[in-house]
Order: C-alpha cells, then structure tokens, then sequence
C-alpha cells in the first residue's frame, strides 16, 4: 500500500512541480519510513516550489535533526518560526480590515435616510 502512495505522490510531484504539498507528503511518507535522505530531498523540493510552506520548513527542521545536521535543523526551524510570525500577523491584518468593514457597514453615514 505505501508503495503505491508513494508512486501516486512521486507522480503527482512530478507532474506539478509547482505543487510542493506532493513533495511535503512524500517526505512524510518517507520520514514515517526512516527514509530521512530521501524525506530531505522530497522537503527541499517541496520548499524550491513554495517556499513559504512552513510545514516544509518544520519537517525539513525535524529530518536534520535526526540526521544530527543541527544547524540545518536549527535554520530550518527559524525559517518555519518566521513563516508562521508572517502569516499570524497576516491573519491579524485581514481580521483587522473586516473588523472595519463591518463598522463601516454598522454605522450609516449621519446624513443619510434611515
């Protein structure tokens, strides 16, 4: 069965290289396998097609660091830290900026009918 995941992910990689979620699941596979050269390969790949994949970021952290590439796992780690302060703040942003719109559409403006 893992077989055939991993073919049907290795395809799907490989048919869209710009769809680093197939990556990031075949280096999940490969890491539950203790497969952690090729789970490293497959997350770096993963992260060349989107690099603001934070999950990527963090397994990519935890596969050096079972390899004992602290400082690999230690860089990773920080980009997977940085990506996921970014899209907090994001988030905080657009709640923000509805936050607003919903006041904006709560109050009429004080010389219009109601």
């Amino acid at each position: 069965m893992s077989q055939r995941i991993q073919e049907l992910l290795q395809r799907s990689a490989d048919l869209e290289p710009a769809f680093g979620e197939a990556s990031l699941q075949l280096g999940v596979l490969y890491s539950s396998q203790n497969r952690y050269e090729f789970a490293i390969a497959a997350y770096k790949k993963a992260i060349e097609a989107q690099p603001q994949l934070g999950e990527a970021h963090y397994r990519l952290a935890q596969a050096y660091k079972r390899t004992g590439e602290q400082k690999k796992a230690q860089q990773e780690f920080q980009a997977y830290q940085q990506i996921e302060k970014q899209e907090a703040a994001d988030i905080e942003r657009k709640r923000r900026e509805v936050r607003q719109f919903l006041i904006v559409l709560k109050d009429p403006p004080a010389n219009s009918p109601q």
